[in-house]
């Protein structure tokens, strides 16, 4: 009896063992895809966004429909910049854990 549970248990930790190994192959494998699943689910989240708030979408195309082309250029300049403050920001707060 011992003999068969002694032989049950050196199977498991040789299976616990194989498991780890696939477990790390497939963390190595997948590693480079977490970039574009998160644009991926960044796309998602805005289409999402869009479909929750046709109003406020079709209020931003005839607003920008209705400015002229430097103006619209000018103003996502500025919101691009805007956008990449606030995230140099969010970083530098991150790292002091606020």
């Amino acid at each position: 009896m011992a003999d068969a549970l002694t032989m049950a248990l050196v199977k498991r930790a040789e299976l616990t063992a194989r498991v780890g190994e696939q477990r790390r192959d497939l963390e190595r494998s997948i590693a480079g895809l977490a970039v574009p699943i998160a644009v991926i689910d960044r796309a998602l989240d805005a289409s999402r966004f869009m479909r929750a708030h046709p109003v406020a979408v079709g209020g931003t195309v005839a607003m920008l429909a209705a400015l002229r082309t430097r103006s619209v250029l000018r103003l996502l300049t500025r919101a691009f910049g805007a956008w990449r403050l606030l995230r140099k920001l969010q970083s530098v707060l991150a790292r002091f854990g606020a």
